[in-house]
């Protein structure tokens, strides 16, 4: 790779060559949110287990919410994903002693 052989030599890589890490890293990133969405679908079909999947994937779909909130604004293309997120949020929360005892406790 041309940047892995600039910054071996301790030259700076050319523009150009920013410019294909950034467009590599963008088509990489998209990639990676079509690949979790089409899981999702399948979660939200019935297609797999919910339970089973919630327990394993239910931080890495909010991991991945928190460190692309531009992907996942009003009308994302990543609606399954948002769809799980949310509802795995909700249940989540539900679920918690903390948050169901602050719930409480604004109830006079």
């Amino acid at each position: 790779m041309k940047i892995a052989n600039a910054v071996k030599s301790a030259n700076p890589p050319s523009d150009d060559e920013i410019n294909g890490a950034k467009a590599l890293l963008a088509e990489s990133a998209e990639e990676y949110l079509n690949t979790m969405d089409r899981l999702c679908a399948c979660i939200v079909r019935g297609l797999v287990n919910e339970d089973v999947y919630r327990r394993d994937f239910r931080n890495w779909i909010d991991e991945t919410v928190r460190e692309f909130p531009d992907d996942f604004r009003a009308g994302t293309r990543y609606f399954h994903v948002l769809r799980c997120h949310n509802q795995w949020k909700d249940e989540k929360s539900a679920k918690d002693p903390t948050v169901m005892a602050l719930l409480n406790s604004s109830n006079p």
